[in-house]
């Protein structure tokens, strides 16, 4: 990246004060699930069976939540190191809290989507993992009465063609870890931008929108691509072995400010970046965090990393993500025998696999690396042995490599959820839904 001249200091720190010794790693699980009515619309945030009914009743069912207000209206909940909340769209999502293993990471999601089904099926809705919403247009999706996304309904667009599509009917899983120094943090940065498209592939959950095939396994992934051209998706830094905690912070402090928040009033920015907003004294250092949520890398750095290149899934590909990632980041041995596997990838071909992945899936092929399903399978195997010589035992005396399962399982198939969707269903986004709708925890595809 060219350095035309330094950053102010205090937009390092965040990035400084993540740094964690690898006995405290810790492992946090992010998703998003969507939701129909009986009449398979979209529910609306108001009303008797609306999403503000959904999240007084999660409140209700899980201990330790209270709920987030804006303007007198339940838009969130938040608990001792996790929240749910509401998405432009509808789409409920858990932040799980941070946990030094993936079985407890795995009571969480239990919990939490348990305490959704019984919610959802007193207000007779139909909660599903997809990655993308199948049948209904943005133009018949409820908008939720959060401000900021009224300022982002406006920006976005401006930013990029498929922008709304992403705020209102994408769903994701994310991962967010932690890393020990800056060394550590670009060693992880750099594995994970190399392995993500393969994730991607294994996990496709989206081959549907407006009520037709897309011709692509990862819609999701193709949305994301185009929504803010600049700020959003894959740039050739992400797999060079070098990146700074200067590189990143320059990356994002450089990008347009979207929005600005002064009390409990959101507004709309201008078009200059956020390092000229600070120059001129109309954000401050504090306003920083809440930037970079607004940059969407396909690998976000914070005061953690966030990976956010998997469609959404069921709570065990929830779980399993959330595990295979734990496997190979915290594990020295399997980062670096990844490495040695993929390390040979340059931008160009990383960004073919990209393509080919989120349309093909599994079956996805590049002139000049292995079959995508072999590239799945071999990490999926080193995150495994990672898993196993972390050691980390539930009382049945299993590791967390147990977890991966899903993972093995849709290997063993052969194909990735959307393959096996397309397979059954054909162009029948309707039936793909309904046969989804309901399955929360676990993937019909492995009953």
């Amino acid at each position: 990246m060219k350095k035309v001249d330094e950053l102010p200091f205090e937009l390092l720190a965040l990035h400084r004060q993540g740094e964690t010794p690898s006995e405290n790693w810790l492992t946090g699980a992010e998703h998003e699930l969507l939701c129909v009515t009986e009449s398979g619309a979209a529910p609306s945030f108001e009303g008797d069976r609306g999403i503000e009914q959904v999240l007084r009743g999660i409140c209700e069912e899980v201990k330790g939540l209270h709920p987030v207000l804006e303007t007198g209206k339940l838009i969130g909940l938040k608990g001792r190191g996790g929240s749910v909340t509401l998405e432009p769209g509808g789409q409920v999502e858990l932040s799980g809290a941070a946990h030094p293993d993936v079985h407890r990471l795995a009571a969480e999601t239990s919990c939490y989507q348990t305490a959704l089904e019984t919610v959802a099926e007193s207000l007779k809705l139909d909660f599903f993992a997809m990655g993308v919403r199948p049948v209904l247009p943005v133009s018949r999706i409820p908008r939720m009465p959060k401000a900021r996304y009224r300022v982002m309904e406006e920006v976005m667009p401006m930013l990029g063609a498929r922008s709304l599509e992403m705020m209102f009917s994408t769903g994701t899983i994310q991962c967010n870890l932690d890393y020990s120094d800056e060394s550590d943090m670009a060693l992880k940065y750099h594995c994970g931008a190399l392995v993500s498209p393969i994730l991607t592939a294994l996990v496709a959950n989206s081959p549907y929108q407006e009520g037709r095939r897309t011709g692509l396994m990862s819609t999701r992934q193709a949305i994301w691509d185009q929504t803010a051209t600049m700020r959003s998706g894959r740039f050739e830094w992400m797999v060079e072995n070098k990146l700074t905690y200067e590189d990143y912070a320059r990356f994002a402090a450089n990008q347009p400010l979207l929005f600005r928040k002064e009390g409990d009033q959101w507004g709309r920015a201008d078009q200059r970046s956020f390092l000229d907003h600070l120059r001129s004294g109309d954000v401050q250092t504090d306003d920083w965090e809440l930037h970079l949520t607004s940059i969407f890398p396909e690998i976000r750095l914070k005061h953690m990393l966030e990976l956010r290149g998997a469609d959404a899934g069921t709570g065990d590909l929830v779980i399993a993500v959330n595990a295979f990632w734990t496997g190979l980041f915290y594990d020295h041995e399997a980062i670096k025998t990844v490495l040695d596997h993929l390390d040979f990838i340059q931008p160009d071909q990383w960004e073919r696999l990209a393509q080919a992945c989120q349309k093909d899936g599994l079956a996805a092929l590049v002139k000049g690396l292995p079959p995508v399903r072999e590239l799945a399978r071999m990490t999926v195997q080193h995150a495994k042995e990672g898993l196993k010589r972390r050691a980390i035992f539930n009382e049945k005396g299993e590791d967390e490599s147990i977890w991966l399962r899903p993972l093995e399982d849709f290997l063993e198939l052969g194909a990735s959820p959307a393959e096996l969707l397309v397979a059954r269903f054909n162009d029948d986004a309707l039936a793909a839904r309904s046969f989804l709708c309901g399955t929360v925890q676990h993937s019909p595809w492995l009953a």
